[in-house]
């Protein structure tokens, strides 16, 4: 069955930081893009719903924005470790 017709119910609504949960029902929230990255390219759900050549390339663009940005001195660095 594909995974449109498959009927799921939704864990529990999570009340509090959904980051600091400490046994959630489902998975948790990814802490950061490169994981964010990784789980979507690992998903079969989204390979499915939209087609594997569209995840392949949505994957490739991030990990292009991901290494762009890891190029860049942030603003908060700057204030950091910068030159004053």
């Amino acid at each position: 069955m594909s995974a449109m017709g498959r009927s799921a119910l939704p864990p529990t609504p999570v009340e509090a930081d959904g980051y600091a949960v400490e046994n959630p029902e489902g998975p948790t929230l990814p802490l950061n893009f490169e994981e964010s990255i990784q789980r979507f390219d690992g998903s079969e759900i989204a390979r499915e719903v939209t087609s594997t050549g569209f995840v392949d390339a949505f994957i490739s663009d991030r990990r292009l924005q991901r290494e762009q940005y890891s190029n860049v001195v942030t603003d908060w660095e700057i204030a950091t470790f910068g030159c004053h």
